[in-house]
């Protein structure tokens, strides 16, 4: 079976969708007559990224979305984590008198980096850390208490009410499931299907 995109979103959605690989080593120039199948934004990965791309791409108007994973139940690693997001400056802190601000993160990210870290997304990371946390809870993601974590100079670690990454991802894939969001298990990617400059076309999934 083979899916493709009839059209393509902005780059960032497809970024934040998983679809660019590290390489293209399992990639075949060699594109079907006929797809077995098509939709509009195809997502690989049921994780933080996947579920979140699919639902920002409805917010955003898009139709036929259609999200696979390779694995019997969602969530991937994602569903594991340890159930905490780092934000400054959000209302939770502000109602136990927490003060923090994005400038505070960018600088404890930066830090704690060693000098690895990448500015330009640090500054990214600080400057929309309250807006992701407002958007989780809008999608039903329910914060329990604000803690305080390594590397972080004050707490800003938003824990969810279960301790586990499961806090968000189940609220997110209830939400797809509320908007119809199609979520295909026990689907395998084995190649990217390209052109000849290299732009993903379609994929091969079993």
């Amino acid at each position: 079976m083979t899916f493709t995109r009839r059209t393509f979103m902005e780059t960032t959605c497809a970024l934040s969708a998983g679809l660019v690989f590290g390489s293209l080593a399992h990639a075949s120039t060699k594109v079907p007559e006929k797809w077995d199948e098509t939709c509009s934004l195809l997502i690989i990965g049921t994780g933080f990224a996947g579920l979140g791309a699919a639902l920002e791409s409805h917010y955003l108007g898009m139709k036929d979305i259609l999200v696979v994973d390779k694995m019997p139940s969602a969530g991937g690693n994602s569903i594991i984590n340890g159930g905490a997001v780092a934000a400054a400056g959000t209302d939770m802190q502000k109602a136990v008198g927490i003060k923090d601000n994005p400038d505070l993160l960018y600088k404890d990210i930066m830090k704690a980096g060693g000098g690895l870290a990448h500015p330009e997304l640090a500054r990214h990371i600080a400057d929309s850390c309250v807006e992701s946390y407002e958007w989780l809870k809008k999608v039903g993601v329910q914060f329990k208490a604000v803690t305080f974590h390594g590397g972080h100079s004050v707490p800003r670690s938003h824990a969810v009410t279960n301790n586990s990454g499961s806090g968000f991802i189940n609220p997110m894939y209830k939400k797809c499931q509320e908007y119809g969001i199609p979520v295909q298990l026990r689907t395998i990617v084995d190649d990217l299907v390209v052109d000849d400059k290299g732009a993903v076309l379609g994929v091969k999934v079993r």
